[in-house]
């Protein structure tokens, strides 16, 4: 319907590490899962389309995340995190399963002044139930979870890389 109605707005631009985004902006596993859907294009598009993505999150967390995975410092408004993910919000919905949105970080809005995000601090095989049930609840949220750091009405966002790996 904004499309057929369609007015220019200001939003606000987020930061991270010095580089802007319009909506959401994710390091380390975000950044995995998408390398691994990105392999297969045509799953992503026609075939499979939300159970793709749903399957390579689980195949990626167990795969790359489970035993030893990458870590990060993550500071949000002077506070700072380990991590091995982190994503940020300028909007509501960090993205949309079907139409079933997914607001994992409450409180970012494109006009708030602010960003919104959440660092998880791990994972581990038992962990992925839990995690997927508060991500697709639509009663509680993941920053619910005891591995998880959620923030709001941050203004940015400082993601380092930890222990020398990428």
């Amino acid at each position: 319907a904004l499309a057929d109605v369609w007015r220019p707005r200001r939003v606000d631009v987020g930061t991270a590490n010095g580089r802007c985004f319009t909506y959401a902006s994710g390091y380390g596993f975000d950044a995995s899962l998408v390398k691994r859907i990105d392999r297969q294009p045509a799953l992503k598009r026609h075939r499979l389309r939300e159970g793709y993505f749903v399957y390579c999150a689980v195949e990626t967390a167990l795969r790359e995340y489970d035993r030893d995975p990458p870590r990060m410092e993550v500071n949000a408004a002077g506070e700072v995190e380990s991590a091995i993910t982190t994503l940020l919000q300028n909007g509501d919905a960090f993205t949309y399963l079907g139409d079933k949105p997914l607001a994992l970080a409450p409180g970012g809005g494109l006009d708030t002044g602010s960003l919104a995000g959440l660092a998880l601090r791990g994972v581990r095989a038992r962990d992925v139930p839990g995690i997927l049930r508060l991500v697709l609840s639509s009663k509680r949220s993941i920053a619910d979870h005891p591995q998880v750091h959620a923030f709001s009405g941050v203004g940015s966002v400082r993601c380092v890389a930890a222990g020398g790996r990428a």
